[in-house]
């Protein structure tokens, strides 16, 4: 059984943003930080990745994304919802399609991250790419969460509650 969002609603729609065609062109302007930033999040050290992109003075759609998922990994997730949010938001109501599904997947992890677990499911349906690696591992998360429920939690779940246990992310959460 699925339920509508109680907190936020979003449909893919154009924004207007860059065009993605212009996000990897500004990806391709600065490999060496990307690299950098990858390297520090894969060793665990996601506030020196913070303070690597605070320091850059880069600002562009690839450097705020790389903020959010540096954030979620300090547990920061609200900071990080409301950047993710301005990121792959169009108009704060509609994702826009022209960002990469990894982005847009950050966003629906931060949702859940904040326990706003409709939301984020709410968020997965509403990206196209369906068989994005991203979408599949946070819906197999979700999967085996709703799996793992007891009777009583599953059905206070479908009634339109949220049961006290949380999603486990078996991965760091974020993608570049």
């Amino acid at each position: 059984m699925t339920r509508e969002p109680q907190y936020i609603h979003t449909t893919s729609t154009p924004g207007n943003f860059d065009r993605l065609e212009s996000i990897e062109t500004r990806l391709c302007e600065f490999p060496g930080l990307r690299g950098q930033i990858e390297d520090l999040l894969k060793t665990g050290q996601p506030k020196k990745a913070l303070d690597v992109l605070a320091g850059s003075k880069i600002d562009s759609p690839w450097s705020t994304n790389a903020t959010g998922v540096c954030l979620m990994r300090l547990g920061q997730v609200e900071q990080a919802v409301g950047v993710f949010r301005n990121l792959v938001l169009s108009s704060g109501l509609f994702l826009r399609s022209e960002m990469p599904a990894a982005w847009k997947v950050n966003f629906a992890t931060a949702l859940l991250m904040t326990d706003n677990l409709t939301g984020s499911i709410q968020v997965l349906r509403d990206i196209k790419e369906e068989d994005h690696p991203s979408v599949q591992r946070l819906r197999n998360a979700i999967r085996q969460w709703e799996e793992e429920l007891s009777l009583w939690e599953k059905l206070q779940w479908h009634l339109g509650g949220q049961p006290a246990r949380r999603v486990k992310l078996n991965y760091p959460p974020g993608e570049l």
